[in-house]
């Protein structure tokens, strides 16, 4: 019964410990990764330049090579790489679904196509590039060089399943040690 007890306790620990993480933070510069980004200029591939000063579309980037901010509308959560001095890579973003009045609507649509075209950074002037070999650009500044509000969740709303998961994983856990026990028993008759 004791040996059921530690098996059974090992998968609740295991399950509810996480899992470790993979990924470490890419190399970025500290410049980069210690601000929140407001993002003042969007030019698409094969367009002009949109003034976006004010328009509430942030980025910042966290821990394990996660990014979030605020589409201007809805936030939005994602991942990067960088693959060498200046090249990055963001995988694709997870946004929340409010309905967005124009121009914000469009706006924020614009900006998510462009940051999966992005392939590369540089930091000029105090201002974050991104671009694109097609073209594409996205000039940021510190929000504290606009003027802007507090940075936006680094998280977005769970789901609900994330507490299903951990007890599955620990009853998962547990079902061999109780097999195991059920066999010696048996064996021992």
């Amino acid at each position: 019964m004791n040996r059921l007890f530690l098996l059974a306790l090992l998968g609740f620990v295991v399950a509810f410990s996480g899992a470790p993480r993979a990924m470490a933070q890419g190399s970025l510069p500290g410049a980069i990764t210690g601000s929140t980004w407001e993002l003042v200029s969007l030019t698409p591939a094969g367009g002009s330049a949109e003034d976006t000063t004010g328009g509430g579309i942030t980025m910042a980037f966290g821990p394990q090579n996660a990014v979030s901010g605020s589409g201007g509308c809805n936030n939005y959560r994602s991942s990067y790489t960088t693959t060498g001095s200046g090249k990055i890579d963001f995988g694709p973003p997870a946004t929340t679904l409010r309905a967005c009045p124009e121009p914000q609507g469009s706006r924020e649509g614009r900006f998510l196509v462009a940051l999966d075209a992005v392939n590369a950074y540089r930091l000029q002037d105090g201002r974050l590039i991104l671009s694109a070999d097609d073209g594409t650009e996205l000039v940021f500044t510190t929000q504290a060089a606009t003027g802007g509000a507090t940075p936006p969740p680094t998280t977005l709303p769970g789901t609900g399943g994330e507490s299903q998961a951990a007890l599955w994983m620990a009853l998962a856990a547990a079902v061999p040690g109780v097999a195991g026990l059920a066999l010696r028993r048996a064996a021992a008759r």
